[in-house]
């Protein structure tokens, strides 16, 4: 797909919009910093202001309540002095009330018939109505039963010190709310006998808080109504009744801890019992859902506190002026630096203009190509000096890639044809042997890189299948030319051992000759008895074989521990056998199947091997088939990092019944020959073999009795020869065993009879003719025994 171009941007703009942004970031901070600073000291500024303006109030309502509380003190001793007269008491009152400026009445209360003419309640009281007219009245009476209030009950208790009363709206005398300070009344004895108070109207503390408010709401950032820009004050008894508050529907109805305890705020919480315990100081709280600081401080003795409420744009209000002050000088500046920038990066970065057009001729390949010239030497000027440098660099490069492309093309095909040669070294047509029932074969090599150091080779001679598989150290071209070597030194060397250990170590020894490379090869090599099922192996440092079967669970193969082929010469290697039953599977593989990783560095492993082998087919294709894809999908695309190669060989034969099975036994005397005619042809002729296959079979197995008797007996020993015949379907197989020393007459060279008989070697002739005549010729050591297996492949005459 064609991809789309991109639009160029220009440098300058993108230089100038760089700088912008640092001047704007960088002057943020400061405003940010400076706005902090401001909030910091206008809060310091108002939490100093207000705290001396609510100690001078305090101090104020102070001196006002001590201007209550003298002349009460000095009037209650004058009635003491003039107990014993009712009408001296309402004159003393009344006096003493035109003299007063803040006090709206006097009252007395006294106990129970203290004096009889007025019966049991006697409560005189004075009020003033206005400025001039005072009235007179005696309170007490049932419906006004004084001796169950609190102010009264109090007052008599407090023996000669005086109380404030909470506020409270007198219905019967004032007609407003009111507090009261009381102080107890002695007779001419020092008994307690009533008390003497006097009502100060709330009016004169709703003037002074609203004297504050004015004040504290002329600035510019205040806003009467608006609650998040009013200052407002609030007093609270020692209940926490509202008893001055700019809602006159508030006072004495509604209470401050109850309205506290409604929000969900902790802080409004600990202002209020701040202030009910007598508290002062500043706290920050959630009023009528407003951040909003609180200046409070307790009012003398009498238990009351009072608070100023600013709301935090007020406090804060001057800091945010000024930090949008600096804001709008920002944006100007910002927007002067801007023209100012962008015209002399501009100027500064055309040439890089005239570069860069310059630069997409060259990049086109016009190496030729004339560079602009540029008076300043800067770095514009030394780009433009390594552009030059570059042109001559790149027509350099592009010689020297030509002669490069042509030699890796050359290099590539080469590989190529290595690859086909090493894959033509080794069997690639499965099945193999098609018209064998009793064995089956798959084998699969992906190398890693074009050429590899993996190998696996097999092949039948003797109704003994040969095979290998090996995994040569390294990779690439050197693995692949040690890999070519033992293949073809196993195929020299099996042509004439039988002995998988014997090969190991011609193979071993041959290796280790001049391997200046110090390159091994780690190999499992087997020879497998097709006849019998017995598999004689011979393990060199490789991974040992999985043992797979229908009907019984994956097992690996017990191999010993010897070293790698071509690691020291010398070495000696053991060998070990087992048996196969019909339908085993042996599975042969290299560590590039074992140790495949994925893109987690995690191996394939045994486990996930066996288990494979037990959900899929026992065939060797489709088993080695469900290996490769469930590698391949382990390692999910990463890069194969090792050779890969599977070698999978299966049992089939089953086991006929014999037609027929004879045996003969002899003494280790010539004389005894002649009797092996007789049972030949007995054999032959109940197998319904022909008189001229007869006649071969019977001097095929006369020279091999023969030459037991010549060689397997020490001469003056006299040892038994045991023949056995057994006749099936399609084979005639003769088993030759005897218990003396071991020999092998299948190690014998082959005689080269185009020679004259001056040239020849004396021997041979005899396992020639016995080779030559039958299909099979094979020799094995068992239980201290020589055993010569003979198989002649016949038809009967039926």
């Amino acid at each position: 797909m064609k991809q789309k171009k991109k639009k160029p941007s220009r440098f300058a703009r993108r230089l100038t919009w760089r700088i912008i942004l640092i001047h704007t970031v960088t002057n943020l901070l400061v405003i940010v910093a400076v706005l902090l600073v401001m909030v910091v000291v206008t809060v310091t500024q108002n939490s100093l202001h207000y705290g001396a303006m609510m100690e001078l109030t305090s101090n104020r309502l102070e001196m006002m309540l001590n201007s209550v509380e003298k002349p009460a003190d000095f009037n209650a001793t004058d009635i003491e002095e003039h107990i014993d007269s009712p009408e001296a008491i309402y004159n003393i009152m009344e006096k003493k009330l035109k003299e007063s400026a803040y006090i709206m009445g006097y009252f007395s209360a006294f106990e129970p018939n203290t004096f009889s003419r007025y019966g049991r309640w006697f409560e005189p009281y004075v009020v003033k109505r206005d400025s001039v007219s005072i009235e007179r009245m005696q309170l007490g009476s049932t419906s006004h039963d004084y001796f169950a209030t609190d102010w009264y009950q109090k007052g008599l208790e407090s023996d000669s010190i005086g109380l404030w009363t909470d506020p409270y709206y007198d219905n019967d005398g004032a007609h407003a709310i009111v507090c009261s300070y009381v102080v107890p009344v002695h007779n001419r004895e020092g008994k307690a006998v009533g008390i003497f108070g006097a009502d100060l109207p709330l009016d004169w503390l709703t003037e002074q808080i609203e004297q504050i408010e004015k004040s504290e709401n002329k600035g510019i950032f205040t806003d009467s109504s608006n609650d998040e820009f009013n200052t407002y004050c609030f007093i609270i008894d020692r209940r926490g009744d509202y008893i001055v508050h700019p809602d006159s529907n508030t006072v004495l109805k509604k209470n401050f801890r109850t309205e506290t305890e409604q929000t969900s705020s902790i802080r409004d919480d600990r202002v209020c019992e701040d202030m009910l315990q007598g508290g002062k100081g500043m706290k920050t709280m959630w009023q009528k859902d407003i951040f909003s600081f609180v200046y409070f401080a307790p009012i003398g003795h009498t238990g009351w506190s009072m608070a100023i409420v600013i709301p935090w744009k007020i406090m804060c209000g001057w800091g945010f002026a000024i930090g949008v002050c600096f804001l709008v000088i920002m944006g100007f500046g910002a927007i002067v630096i801007f023209f100012r920038c962008r015209h002399s990066i501009y100027k500064a970065t055309k040439p890089l203009k005239f570069l860069n057009l310059q630069a997409q001729e060259v990049a086109k390949g016009h190496f030729d190509t004339k560079l602009p010239e540029i008076k300043h030497y800067d770095e514009i000027g030394q780009l433009r000096d390594s552009f030059e440098i570059m042109q001559k660099s790149l027509t350099q490069y592009m010689e020297q890639l030509k002669e490069t492309t042509a030699m890796k093309a050359s290099m590539e095909s080469e590989l190529r044809i290595a690859h086909d040669i090493q894959m033509a070294m080794l069997p690639k047509t499965f099945p193999p042997y098609p018209e064998r029932s009793d064995i089956e074969i798959y084998g699969m090599l992906t190398p890693a890189k074009a050429v590899g150091g993996d190998l696996y080779d097999f092949y039948i001679r003797d109704e003994k299948l040969f095979f290998c598989i090996g995994d040569v150290s390294g990779k690439g071209v050197p693995a692949s030319l040690v890999m070519a070597v033992t293949r073809s030194l196993f195929r020299n060397i099996s042509a004439h051992v039988a002995n998988p250990a014997h090969i190991v170590m011609t193979l071993n020894n041959a290796l280790s000759e001049n391997n200046d490379a110090n390159m091994f090869v780690t190999m499992f090599v087997g020879v497998f008895d097709l006849t019998t099922g017995q598999l004689h192996y011979c393990n060199a440092g490789h991974d040992a074989p999985l043992i797979v079967s229908e009907n019984d669970p994956s097992f690996f193969l017990t191999v010993d521990a010897n070293l790698p082929v071509g690691a020291i010469p010398g070495t000696v290697f053991t060998s070990q056998e087992t048996m196969l039953k019909a339908g085993t599977n042996i599975f042969l593989f290299t560590d590039g199947l074992s140790e495949a990783e994925n893109e987690r560095h995690e191996q394939f492993g045994e486990q996930r091997i066996i288990d494979i082998t037990h959900t899929s087919s026992c065939q060797p294709q489709q088993l080695i088939e469900a290996m490769n894809l469930s590698v391949h999908a382990f390692v999910d695309g990463a890069e194969q990092s090792d050779d890969l190669t599977m070698l999978s060989i299966r049992y089939t034969r089953q086991e006929e019944e014999p037609q027929q099975g004879q045996c003969l036994v002899l003494h280790n005397d010539v004389q005894e020959v002649e009797k092996l005619s007789g049972f030949v042809e007995e054999v032959c002729e109940g197998a319904g073999v022909e008189m001229l296959t007869t006649m071969q079979i019977n001097l095929a197995i006369e020279e091999a009795v023969v030459n037991v008797i010549d060689y397997a007996y020490p001469s003056g020993v006299q040892g038994d020869i045991r023949l056995c015949a057994i006749a099936n379907k399609d084979t005639l197989t003769f088993v030759i065993s005897d218990d003396g020393k071991p020999f092998d007459p299948t190690t014998r060279a082959e005689v080269d009879i185009t020679l004259s008989a001056e040239e020849r070697n004396i021997g041979g002739l005899g396992i020639h003719l016995v080779r030559n005549i039958m299909d099979t010729v094979s020799y094995e050591r068992k239980d201290n025994q020589n055993v010569l297996t003979l198989i002649k492949q016949v038809k009967n005459e039926e």
